[in-house]
C-alpha cells in the first residue's frame, strides 16, 4: 500500500485501511511500455532481465515521483497523478529524457537502446482498496484507465514517443506550456466516442523536434485535408512534413493511408475520424457506431 495511496485516501497508516475504502476523484494516468521488450529478455536470462528493469527504473522513477506520481511496478508501468494533467505531461517529458540519458550509456556498452511509448488520458476514477481475503492491494477502476493503455498502444501505430488525448489537453492549465501537435482524431478499439490524439515534441531528438516544429502548419493543413476527404492534398502535405523530417512517425503514418486512400478513391462515406480497429489496422466509418472489443 504505497504511501501516495494513503494520502489519497485520507490514511496515515496502512493500519487504518480498511477493505473497500476508496474516493472518487480526477486522475491523469500514464502508462509506458518498453517497446520489444521480450525478446532482450529471452537473451538476458532471469537475472539480467531483474537487472535491466531494475536499471530502467533507477532512471524513470524519479521523474515520476518528483512530480508527485506514483507508479505500480514492473517492465510496464501505470502511473497516477490526482488532479493534475499537468503533471503527467511534465513527468512525460521527463521520463523520456531519462531514457535518452541512459541510452548514452547504454550505447557506450554497446548494448541496444531502450525505446518506450507513453499514452496519458484522465478522467474520474476509483481509487481504493481491492482485496478478497487476507491481502489488500490499491488500485484504480474506471475507463479512463483503458483509454490510456489504449493511448499507449497507438504510440506504435503513429511511431509517436508521447501521445495524450484531448481529456488531457482540456485539462491541461496552460497547453501553450508543452510543444503539442495534433495528429489525428480516432476512435479506440471498443470505445463509441471519438477522441484527439496530441503528440508531445518536447523529449522528442533535437533534429526531429526542430522538424516537426516547423512542420507545424503544414501538418495541421494536411490534416484539415483529411478530414473533409481531400486526400490528394492531405497525402501531398505529409510528404511536405517527410521530406523535412523522414523520421516523423505520425507523418508518415499518416501519408501511408491518405496515399491509399487517394489511391483507391477513398471511403464511401467518411466522417473524418479514423476508427481503430486493432492496434495497427484503420478503418474509415461512421463516429457513432457501435463497436465492441
Amino acid at each position: 500500500m504505497p504511501y501516495s495511496f494513503l494520502r489519497i485516501l485520507g490514511k496515515t497508516s496502512v493500519r487504518d485501511v480498511e477493505r473497500d475504502e476508496y474516493t472518487e476523484l480526477m486522475v491523469a494516468v500514464m502508462f509506458i511500455d518498453i517497446r520489444g521488450f521480450t525478446t532482450p529478455a529471452e537473451g538476458l536470462g532471469a537475472g539480467g532481465t531483474f537487472s535491466l528493469i531494475n536499471r530502467y527504473l533507477a532512471a524513470v522513477e524519479p521523474e515520476i515521483h518528483r512530480i508527485g506520481g506514483h507508479i505500480a511496478l514492473g517492465d510496464g508501468i501505470l502511473a497516477l497523478f490526482p488532479r493534475d494533467a499537468d503533471a503527467a505531461v511534465a513527468a512525460s517529458i521527463g521520463v523520456r529524457r531519462a531514457v535518452a540519458a541512459l541510452n548514452v550509456e547504454r550505447h557506450k556498452e554497446n548494448a541496444p537502446p531502450i525505446r518506450i511509448g507513453i499514452g496519458v488520458n484522465c478522467g474520474t476514477l476509483m481509487v481504493g482498496t481491492i482485496g478478497g481475503g487476507d491481502q489488500l492491494d490499491a488500485g484504480v477502476v474506471g475507463d479512463p484507465v483503458n483509454l490510456g493503455a489504449r493511448v499507449e498502444g497507438m504510440t506504435k501505430m503513429y511511431g509517436a514517443g508521447t501521445l495524450v488525448s484531448s481529456h488531457v489537453h482540456a485539462a491541461l492549465v496552460d497547453s501553450t506550456r508543452y510543444q503539442l501537435r495534433e495528429i489525428d482524431t480516432v476512435i479506440a478499439k471498443g470505445k463509441t466516442q471519438p477522441i484527439v490524439l496530441f503528440e508531445v515534441l518536447d523529449a522528442d531528438p533535437e533534429p526531429i523536434r526542430a522538424g516537426k516544429l516547423e512542420t507545424l502548419s503544414v501538418y495541421a493543413a494536411a490534416l484539415a485535408a483529411y478530414r473533409r476527404g481531400d486526400f490528394a492534398d492531405a497525402s501531398a502535405g505529409f510528404t511536405k512534413c517527410l521530406e523535412r523530417t523522414p523520421d516523423d512517425g505520425p507523418a508518415k503514418t499518416m501519408y501511408e493511408r491518405t496515399a491509399k486512400f487517394a489511391r483507391d478513391g477513398g471511403p464511401a462515406a467518411w466522417s473524418g475520424v479514423s476508427v481503430l480497429e486493432q492496434s495497427s489496422s484503420v478503418t474509415p466509418g461512421s463516429t457513432t457506431a457501435d463497436r465492441s472489443e
